[in-house]
């Protein structure tokens, strides 16, 4: 997450340039309209991290089974028959075998168990922060194309609006009332929006389609509007944002996990020691046996367990200071980055009817002859380029309260 926790999703943009005329904006076939959450709830549906994530849980509960289970007891039976050539009587001995180990005398067991269910809390926390990764990143396309879809509308309608001004202009060019350069002029300007509005219609289109193939559908019409609330949550408090985030939680028990698995190896100098009686008889006379069996304690139990498990600890604790470090970092960041994209957003929107209202007056102006066509012109860039800019500054807010939900380890589904 230095670089941006979501800078990586938006890399995986499903937005592909395919060639589209800028019109009424058509609907796909059998388009399923969604709001955010509606989206987000079917692509959790068929996520392939979720059973990734799953697959993934499952094995740490294993761990967990493999690391409880007890060494089993043995039963064995012999047959000893010293010189039958000169009638030596056979004897038979039934013996059972337990390993000491069975009763944990060391702990080993006990630290092994706890370990593996450390883990288990570290994999369900990974499983959810993949969750909210996942759904993120596809939060983030789903307001691409929101993005792309609303430039494709403004387009369309300032190219309508300019072709209906090139067309009245040529009129009166046509009946001598002002210079055909003026005409002209307009149709080039309406023909250069068309161009650059189809881009953000195809754009559109296709974004459309790969959100619908992201959940089985063949079109997904996106419903959630794109401009952001003016206010919402902002996390103030680092150290609890910190504390509670799945990032840290799943490193924390990691820690945790290779702290035991060092208590573990350190427990693990005493040999495995394994009791046995059992019943002997010899023609019809019975007796017992007993005995001990050990390993001689020349090494380890399992030579190396002890320093692997040590590097392991020192990983796990450096591993928590930088994630800890990363989110707190992450969660200012991106607590300043959207204040100032809520900002911007603002002004842009605040600005907006003072540069629309600059442009009947510049109209009315060369209708009267009093200013030149160029002047009328600026004026319509001025408002067009205002009202895309609310647009792309909408889009940047979104992406930063995505951005923002995201380093503090919330669901996307809060926008």
């Amino acid at each position: 997450m230095t670089a941006g926790p979501l800078r990586r999703f938006v890399r995986l943009s499903l937005l592909s340039a395919v060639v589209f005329s800028v019109g009424p904006r058509p609907r796909p076939v059998a388009a399923v309209e969604l709001d955010l959450a509606g989206f987000l709830s079917r692509f959790a549906a068929s996520d392939p991290v979720t059973a990734v994530s799953a697959g993934t849980l499952r094995a740490a509960e294993a761990d967990v089974a493999v690391a409880g289970a007890r060494p089993n007891p043995g039963v064995s039976w012999q047959r000893a028959h010293v010189d039958p050539a000169r009638d030596g009587a056979p004897e038979d001995d039934l013996v059972l075998t337990v390993p000491l180990e069975l009763f944990d005398p060391t702990g080993r067991r006990e630290s092994a168990v706890a370990a593996a269910t450390a883990g288990v809390d570290a994999a369900r926390a990974r499983t959810v922060f993949d969750g909210l990764e996942s759904r993120a990143a596809a939060a983030v396309r789903y307001f691409e194309v929101v993005h792309r879809c609303a430039r494709a509308a403004s387009a369309t309608t300032a190219a309508t609006g300019l072709a209906k001004m090139a067309a009245d202009v040529r009129a009166r060019a046509n009946a001598g009332d002002v210079a055909p350069y003026d005409a002209e002029r307009l149709e080039i300007e309406a023909a250069t929006v068309v161009d650059d509005g189809a881009l953000d219609a195809a754009a559109c289109q296709a974004g459309r389609r790969a959100l619908g193939r992201a959940i089985g559908e063949a079109s997904v019409e996106p419903t959630t509007p794109l401009l952001p609330p003016a206010t919402g949550t902002v996390v103030l408090d680092v150290g609890a944002a910190v504390a509670a985030h799945p990032r840290v939680v799943a490193a924390r028990a990691e820690l945790r996990a290779a702290e035991l698995s060092v208590e573990r190896a350190r427990s693990g100098w005493l040999p495995e020691i394994r009791l046995s009686a059992g019943a002997r008889r010899a023609e019809s006379v019975y007796g017992y046996v007993a005995g001990v069996d050990l390993d001689l304690p020349l090494s380890e139990r399992s030579p190396g367990e002890t320093p692997v498990a040590e590097a392991g600890l020192v990983r796990a604790t450096a591993e928590v200071r930088r994630v800890e470090r990363t989110v707190a970092m992450e969660v200012e960041r991106t607590s300043a980055e959207l204040e100032a994209r809520r900002g911007a957003l603002a002004r842009a929107t605040e600005r907006l009817p003072r540069v629309e209202a600059l442009l009947p007056r510049a109209l009315s102006a060369w209708q009267a002859g009093e200013r030149p066509i160029a002047e009328l012109l600026d004026a319509w860039h001025l408002t067009h380029e205002a009202r895309l800019r609310v647009l792309d500054s909408g889009h940047a807010a979104r992406q930063a309260m995505l951005e923002h939900l995201h380093a503090s380890g919330r669901a996307p589904e809060e926008m």
